[in-house]
């Protein structure tokens, strides 16, 4: 596991994720599955219910189908889970994640407007949280967050060292960092512009004074 950070950027934290992601995941595929052959095997049953041969030589494929469609699962999730990675740098929130298809995703810290936790009856029953990140500008259909991070471990230590990160960013003096968290050329500070312009006053106020007396010789009998 590797980032690549930008000058200046540094990696503050890394997300692990609990192993019972998988287990939870595999019992919400087998859910799935099950209300899938309820759907599709019910009427198909009734239809053969009264030719016993037909029924049983059905059964037993919908069964092997069954725990082929199962043992490939187990096998996609265990790769699945492998390829999660989430880092926390100074300036963003990355999170990978894919089998054959890598997705790769950099929010920066600055866009994100809250980590919403959420822990539905069976991720309560496997420990673990979903976390999902809203950001600005921000317009799913349902509310839907741009990135969802589930089984992070330790969640909400997680979430308080993101959402702390971006407040100690916001409360830097505006316009002196970018979309990414970058610091821009320094700007003047109200003291130092304020010291400044009492310079420039004052040697205007030299400059005004020099020009009268100039003036005033010139306009002198005899000069």
């Amino acid at each position: 596991m590797s980032i690549n950070l930008q000058p200046g950027e540094e990696l503050v934290a890394e997300a692990s994720f609990d192993p019972a992601w998988k287990t939870y995941s595999i019992v919400n595929s087998i859910i799935g599955i099950g209300m899938l052959c309820a759907v599709i095997g019910t009427p198909a049953s009734f239809a053969m219910w009264d030719k016993p041969g037909e029924f049983v030589g059905a059964a037993l494929c919908s069964l092997f189908g069954a725990f082929v469609i199962f043992v490939l699962t187990v096998l996609w999730i265990g790769a699945y889970f492998r390829t999660l990675e989430c880092y926390l740098t100074s300036r963003a929130l990355v999170y990978r994640r894919g089998v054959f298809v890598k997705t790769e995703k950099t929010i920066p810290l600055t866009r994100i407007q809250d980590l919403g936790m959420i822990q539905g009856p069976l991720m309560r029953a496997f420990g673990i949280h979903k976390l999902k990140i809203e950001t600005a500008g921000q317009s799913t259909p349902g509310g839907a967050g741009e990135a969802a991070l589930v089984g992070v471990v330790d969640a909400l230590e997680f979430r308080d060292h993101v959402l702390s990160l971006r407040n100690s960013l916001e409360t830097d003096l505006p316009g002196t960092r970018d979309g990414l968290g970058q610091t821009r050329p320094a700007t003047i500070s109200t003291s130092t512009s304020a010291a400044d312009l009492s310079d420039i006053h004052n040697t205007l106020k030299r400059i005004e004074n020099h020009l009268e007396r100039m003036a005033d010789n010139q306009t002198r009998p005899g000069s």
